[in-house]
């Protein structure tokens, strides 16, 4: 018996042994995962804190693609190769749309919705990366352009159409890891942008499918040659201070990307030249803020409405103004107004009255004297050099 109790003990002291082993393990294991899913947290919130601060700049070398951005599975969709079928949101609703209309009524619906797009519709992402090629004026729209442009040359190397499989034995198409890839960055991009719901905005630019366009191939979008003012879903690009820095949407009714002013342009203002002045006629019809009439001169002291004016008011007298004759005022010297113009009048004819006063008392004192030496009045009209009569006083 005590050999086989000696064997018993020896076996229950190896299994206590492992016991310890596998509970150190299970700790050690835990400590392992508890690590990882911090380091994980940590890793996701990384990929947050980068939302809203400013900037699109994306390493694909060194920064996290969030989950957010990452494609969920490798399906290829064909949207952008449907035919049109205006009223059934399974189709194009027009020839010139990049997509089908988005079937979501809000901004995380309509988010995801894009990010699947840009995921397995090679139409969507070439159109969205040839637009990144042209964003400028913010941070990261510069940064980006080395490898947004490595996708570009891929495509134009390879041909949208490489980026699609057929399936083995099936008829089911897939898009390509590569271009999951890729649609994992440009999605990346995407989510700095705050989403501001459906807004009917003038685009600035904004990209269209051609009409005639080859329906056995992917279709390449190119910018549409008019601006319109379409429902589209807005996400701005905002800084810390919420200011604008770039505004971007996508169209409800076909996924076009569009381009929109951070700050609406105020309307130019129509300034309405003020009428000439008309005095004494009918308004212009196109007149709508007439000035107020000068009162006009007496056309009697009118040069251009009486050319018989007195000699004050002619050229080479006082100054004066004149008329164009229906009693319009133009500055001609400096007479100033009808007040002036009368003041001067009665100074020039109180003068001409003195003149002829001073005349008629020179003649008076000339007569008297003639009286008085016998000689009768003088004639101030007669020339004494006249043979035809006699000098007055002889």
């Amino acid at each position: 018996m005590t050999p086989k109790s000696d064997k018993s003990r020896k076996v229950s002291g190896v299994i206590g042994v492992a016991s310890v082993i596998l509970v150190i393990a299970a700790l050690l294991v835990g400590v392992v995962l508890q690590f990882a899913g911090n380091i994980g947290d940590a890793a996701s919130a990384s990929v947050k804190t980068q939302s809203n601060t400013g900037t699109v700049a994306f390493d694909p070398a060194t920064d996290l693609v969030p989950d957010e951005a990452r494609c969920v599975n490798n399906h290829f969709i064909k949207s952008s190769s449907q035919t049109v079928k205006a009223g059934d949101k399974n189709y194009r609703q027009f020839a010139t749309a990049v997509s089908i209309p988005y079937t979501g009524v809000t901004d995380d619906a309509v988010s995801k919705e894009t990010s699947t797009e840009v995921c397995g519709n090679p139409t969507e992402l070439k159109m969205v990366v040839d637009d990144m090629m042209l964003w400028t004026g913010f941070s990261g729209a510069n940064e980006n352009k080395a490898w947004v442009k490595k996708i570009q040359d891929e495509i134009n190397s390879k041909g949208l159409d490489s980026f699609v499989l057929k399936v083995k034995d099936t008829k089911q198409l897939i898009v390509t890891d590569e271009f999951q890839k890729y649609a994992g960055w440009v999605n990346t991009v995407l989510l700095r942008f705050n989403t501001n719901g459906e807004q009917s905005l003038t685009s600035v630019r904004n990209w269209e499918v051609p009409a005639t366009s080859d329906p056995s191939t992917q279709p390449i979008a190119v910018q549409a040659s008019d601006q319109e003012s379409k429902p589209a879903w807005v996400r701005t690009l905002m800084d810390k201070n919420g200011k604008c820095l770039y505004k971007i949407g996508f169209n409800a009714e076909d996924k076009r990307i569009e381009t929109f002013n951070c700050v609406v342009p105020k309307p130019p203002t129509t300034i309405t030249p003020p009428c000439k002045t008309n005095c004494g006629h009918t308004t212009p019809p196109t007149c709508t803020v007439p000035l107020k009439c000068l009162a006009s001169k007496d056309p009697s002291t009118d040069v251009g409405a009486n050319p018989k004016v007195n000699p004050f008011l002619q050229d080479g007298g006082e100054k004066h103004s004149v008329s164009n004759g229906n009693g319009a005022t133009v500055a001609n010297g400096n007479q100033g107004s009808a007040a002036n113009v009368a003041a001067a009048q009665a100074a020039a004819a109180a003068k001409a009255a003195a003149d002829a006063a001073a005349a008629k008392a020179a003649q008076d004192a000339a007569n008297q004297a003639a009286n008085q030496s016998g000689g009768g009045q003088v004639d101030t009209n007669q020339n004494k050099g006249d043979s035809g009569g006699t000098p007055a006083g002889w």
